[in-house]
């Protein structure tokens, strides 16, 4: 089973369509320059009844390209305007739905969903990579229609995923939560794994931030535009850019387009271990003794990560990784030679990390 989120489909909502300028807006031929701006007396664009069928059509169409009947979809709220029965027996997976503003469902699409909730929900997600035990390791994510300040988990580092901006509020790296909505996503369900990978870059902005280390290039500068309409265009591209990494192609006007065969483009590498490196105010296996300051320093929330309650820090390594002297040596000296700790590794170390992986 693969998880997807999506947010702010608004199936057969014409002003949607208008409002953010979505691609199947077309020229209105009785706007006049002269006269003032009226949203939908007198404006430069308009939708079609043809236009919102084809709008429909493109949502219908991505989603069931990219989500197997198997598969679960968290709606993040603002599903449809009408006809709910209709798109719901449409589309492809199991569904949950995190109500929005605009979600007036009947009683009858509600059997529809496998969950549904008011307000919000937190779900732990499995992130395709395992520990030492060779336990999945998942994920916990608070779903929220409305963006927050704060959320369960927020303190230590749980992600939160909204919607209901449409891409116009500023992404803020100084939060561990983004928009999810379709109008900067491409119009597709996004598979968990640009999520995942969405979270660990901000994730990481935030550690090298609080870290007290040199912020790392190509992180999230923080700067955004006064004009909402470029924040759309600058987030709908970092996102992008975070889609054609999993192999989503996108197209002119900006709409993602799945391959026939998507379900390939989702397989994760199971076989990636965590290894313990070292522990905070303990005689580590090189005889050396850290503070958790130090260790702290090393985390970059991807390859290595910090656990704050246990003073640990541990490395995900690759399985054929692992079992190379090298190469886990180069990893290690990379890392601390980028934050500036100085941290023997010998032979020892490494046997000790591979007899903690074997044991396991």
């Amino acid at each position: 089973m693969n998880t997807f989120v999506i947010a702010d489909t608004h199936f057969d909502h014409k002003d949607i369509i208008l409002h953010c300028k979505r691609p199947w807006c077309v020229d209105n031929p009785a706007y006049d320059s002269n006269l003032p701006f009226d949203f939908r007396k007198n404006n430069p664009l308009m939708v079609t009844n043809e236009a919102l069928e084809v709008h429909n059509q493109t949502l219908v169409d991505n989603w069931n390209k990219m989500v197997g009947k198997r598969d679960r979809v968290i709606i993040v709220g603002d599903f449809a305007f009408a006809h709910h029965e209709k798109w719901l027996t449409a589309l492809n997976g199991k569904k949950i739905i995190i109500f929005g503003n605009h979600d007036n469902l009947p009683k009858e699409a509600l059997t529809h969903f496998d969950e549904v909730y008011d307000f919000g929900c937190v779900k732990s997600i499995g992130t395709g990579l395992r520990n030492s035990n060779c336990k999945l390791i998942k994920e916990k994510v608070t779903f929220c229609h409305y963006a927050m300040r704060a959320w369960p988990g927020s303190w230590a580092g749980s992600a939160s995923i909204h919607g209901h901006s449409h891409g116009r509020m500023p992404e803020l790296d100084s939060i561990l939560s983004f928009d999810i909505g379709v109008d900067i996503w491409g119009f597709i369900p996004v598979p968990w794994e640009a999520a995942q990978k969405k979270i660990d870059i901000k994730r990481l902005a935030i550690q090298s931030r609080l870290g007290g280390y040199e912020k790392q290039d190509g992180l999230p500068k923080g700067i955004y535009s006064p004009d909402p309409a470029q924040r759309v265009l600058d987030t709908r591209e970092k996102n992008f850019e975070i889609l054609r990494s999993i192999g989503v192609t996108i197209d002119s006007n900006s709409i993602a387009r799945p391959s026939e065969h998507p379900k390939n483009l989702f397989i994760k590498n199971k076989k990636d271990i965590i290894a313990i490196v070292a522990e905070a105010n303990t005689v580590n296996r090189n005889n050396t003794l850290y503070t958790k300051e130090s260790l702290r320093r090393m985390a970059d929330g991807k390859t290595f990560l910090w656990d704050e309650d246990l003073g640990r820090l541990s490395a995900r390594f690759p399985s054929d990784v692992i079992e190379d002297h090298n190469a886990v040596v180069s990893m290690l000296r990379k890392r601390m030679s980028e934050v500036g700790i100085a941290m023997p590794i010998n032979q020892k170390t490494i046997n000790q990390i591979n007899q903690e992986v074997h044991n396991d």
